[in-house]
C-alpha cells in the first residue's frame, strides 16, 4: 500500500474514442463507450495509481484508518456500494438491491457506512455495517429527496449525519408507479394515434417510422436533465421494426386484421426494447410483473386505437350511403 498511502482519491472518466464519447450523466453511460474509474494520487500530485478496472466506479471514500476504500460501482449492472483494499485489491459488494445505492461515507469510528439509495422509490439516507449486512433507513421521509446528488457526512464522534435534501410533494410508491404506467399508456396513445392516421392518409416510405420514432425520442430526452443516447437508439430500432411490419403486413382499412396486429405489435416491441435496455444497463426498479404488464397494456392501447380509427373511417361512408 506504499504507493497509495497518504493519497487522495478521484474518479476519472475513461473514454474509448473508437466507440463513443462521454455523456452528461455517468450513471447512464453505456459501458462499451466510456467508464469512470477510481485513482489514488499522492497529496503532492505524484504516484498516481489506478485502483479499479471494471465497469463504472465513483464516489470513493477512505476508511478512517486508511486501509480500505468504500465506493459505488455499476460493474454488476446496478449501482451498489463496494469496499476494496487501499491498493484496489479484494473488492467486495456491500449492498445488494435492485435499485440504486450511491455516495458512501465511512463513519469516523470505522464501524458503519452511510449511503444514499432510492430503493423505496425515494432517495433516503441508509446505514449499514462496514462488514456487510442489512441496511437501515435513517431518514424515511417520502416528502424529501435526500442526498441524491451529494454524499452524507458524519460528525467527528460518529453520532450524527448531515445531508442535503430537496422537498417535494408526498407521493406513495403505488401512486408513483401508477403515474409511470399512465405515462406509458398516454405516450402510446399519442404516438400510435398519429402513426395510424398517417398510414391511413399516405403511403409511408420505408424508414419513415424509424425517423419519426428516433426524432420523438431525441426531443423527449433532450428535455431531461441528462441526455441518454441509448433511448434514441432503442426508439429507432422499434421504428425499424414498425417499418418492416408496414411493408410485410400492409395494414390498411381494407385489411383491418393486419391493422390491428400492427397497432398491437409496435408498442409491444417499443417498450419491450426499452425495458430490456434498462435491465442490461441501469436496472429496472419495477417488479417483473409490473414492467411486463406495462408492455402488454401498451399493446392493448394500440389495438383499441385501431378499432376507434376504423370506426371513425366508417362514419363518412355511412353518411354518404344514407344520403
Amino acid at each position: 500500500m506504499g504507493a497509495v498511502k497518504g493519497a487522495s482519491l478521484a474518479a476519472k472518466r475513461i473514454t474509448d474514442c473508437r466507440r463513443g464519447h462521454p455523456m452528461a450523466n455517468r450513471s447512464r453511460l453505456p459501458p462499451s463507450a466510456t467508464a469512470t474509474e477510481i485513482y489514488a494520487v499522492g497529496a503532492n500530485g505524484t504516484d498516481e495509481t489506478r485502483l479499479t478496472n471494471t465497469g463504472e466506479n465513483d464516489s470513493p471514500f477512505w476508511s478512517p484508518e486508511g486501509g480500505k476504500i468504500a465506493f459505488a460501482s455499476r460493474r454488476d449492472g446496478n449501482w451498489e456500494i463496494y469496499v476494496m483494499d487501499a491498493d484496489g485489491r479484494n473488492a467486495r459488494r456491500l449492498t445488494n438491491d435492485q435499485d440504486t445505492d450511491r455516495f458512501p461515507a465511512w463513519s469516523p469510528d470505522g464501524n458503519h457506512i452511510a449511503f444514499a439509495s432510492n430503493r423505496d422509490d425515494n432517495w433516503e439516507i441508509y446505514k449499514t455495517n462496514a462488514k456487510g449486512g442489512s441496511a437501515t433507513n435513517l431518514t424515511n421521509n417520502p416528502a424529501m429527496e435526500d442526498a441524491n446528488d451529494a454524499p452524507p457526512s458524519w460528525s467527528s464522534d460518529a453520532t450524527r449525519i448531515v445531508f442535503a435534501a430537496t422537498g417535494h410533494p408526498r407521493y406513495s410508491r403505488f401512486l408513483r408507479r401508477a403515474l409511470g404506467i399512465a405515462s406509458i399508456l398516454v405516450q402510446t396513445a399519442l404516438q400510435m394515434g398519429l402513426v395510424l392516421l398517417a398510414m391511413m392518409r399516405w403511403d409511408l416510405p420505408f424508414l419513415s417510422l424509424t425517423l419519426v420514432f428516433a426524432l420523438n425520442a431525441a426531443l423527449s430526452v433532450s428535455q431531461a436533465q441528462d441526455y441518454d443516447l441509448r433511448l434514441v437508439v432503442t426508439a429507432a430500432l422499434a421504428g425499424l421494426v414498425a417499418d418492416a411490419l408496414v411493408r410485410g403486413l400492409k395494414p390498411s382499412a381494407a385489411k383491418p386484421e393486419a391493422l390491428r396486429l400492427f397497432a398491437f405489435t409496435v408498442p409491444v416491441v417499443y417498450y419491450a426494447l426499452f425495458f430490456v435496455v434498462l435491465m442490461l444497463t441501469r436496472g429496472v426498479g419495477w417488479s417483473t410483473h409490473l414492467w411486463t404488464g406495462a408492455i402488454v397494456l401498451a399493446g392493448v392501447t394500440g389495438w383499441l386505437l385501431s378499432y376507434v380509427l376504423l370506426a371513425a373511417l366508417r362514419i363518412p361512408q355511412k353518411q354518404e350511403h344514407g344520403g
